[in-house]
């Protein structure tokens, strides 16, 4: 459910977006603990914990924990990230973030059959990525810039391992000064690095290629090689609504890709001046003409 990760992080940067002003006027520490729960017609839920501390408006600090997995227990994510940064008020801020993601997917029985001597039935895609984003905010704009790092390792059934490494860059840009309304764009370019493996598992042969490819190609499965991206939205009295829309490409393995094609809709109401109720639906369709559809709700408490 990489693609889940994805819209939730787009849910809580919006979320971000709304508390700044909150966290720009406060001179004391801040708290914030949020939930969020979702399911999609493809037998999949998910579950996202987190946190954010402001300390005394110069340092934020936040970490969150992300499970996904389907009812047949074909396929299971977790994710954990910590992250670290400066106000987001001030002229110039910087931030820090690591996540750390696992994806274990069961593999057809065809697929097994290819193998030799395959000792269990599941791979493994493990993720470890940093980003470093520079901010600078002014009275209306905002833009973002963030070299980002990706750390990719594939366990086969045999226990073969294939790793490589991403480089990318996304930029984004924001803009407040239509009274209550807001639109936002982003791009993110990556490119792969040479896969190698750690067993006499040639990565070159039409076998490996067609594995990994087979594997790291799918909607739930794929690492993002390149995303652009545009949203608006409007802040309202009782909280916020916006749009998003996302065209998505899988990492290029071996001159195969995948596209994602994904729009979301997201809406925040302020249930008190304490609690927030954010709800979302996103709707998704790759270029193998599968949809997804997916709804989740989830629930802010600022101490």
């Amino acid at each position: 459910m990489a693609y889940s990760i994805k819209i939730i992080i787009l849910l809580f940067c919006l979320n971000l977006i709304f508390t700044t002003r909150i966290y720009a006027e406060e001179e004391n520490t801040t708290f914030n603990t949020y939930l969020l729960i979702g399911r999609d017609n493809q037998q999949n839920s998910e579950l996202l914990l987190g946190a954010d501390i402001g300390l005394k408006s110069q340092i934020q600090l936040n970490a969150g924990l992300y499970r996904s997995k389907d009812d047949a227990n074909t396929s299971f994510t977790r994710q954990n990230s910590l992250g670290i940064g400066s106000n987001p008020y001030h002229l110039i801020s910087f931030s820090f973030y690591r996540d750390s993601t696992i994806q274990s997917s069961k593999i057809e029985q065809a697929l097994l059959n290819l193998l030799n001597n395959p000792i269990t039935n599941t791979s493994e895609l493990k993720s470890i990525k940093y980003g470093l984003t520079t901010n600078i905010n002014l009275d209306d704009w905002q833009f973002g810039i963030t070299p980002i790092l990706n750390k990719i390792s594939l366990t086969l059934p045999t226990y073969h391992e294939f790793k490589t490494k991403t480089k990318g860059i996304n930029l984004a840009i924001t803009y407040l000064g239509f009274d209550n309304y807001f639109i936002a764009a982003s791009i993110f370019r990556s490119e792969l690095e040479d896969i190698k493996t750690s067993s006499n598992l040639n990565p070159q042969t039409r076998l490996s290629r067609w594995l990994l490819a087979r594997i790291t190609q799918s909607s739930a499965s794929s690492i993002e090689g390149q995303n652009s991206s545009i949203g608006f939205g409007r802040f309202f009295m009782w909280g916020s609504i916006s749009y998003n829309f996302q065209v998505s490409h899988s990492i290029e393995v071996f001159q195969q890709r995948l596209r994602n094609d994904i729009h979301s809709i997201s809406t925040s109401y302020s249930l008190s001046k304490v609690t927030q109720l954010d709800f979302g639906f996103s709707y998704l369709k790759d270029s193998s003409n599968t949809t997804i559809y997916n709804t989740n709700i989830g629930l802010n408490y600022y101490w």
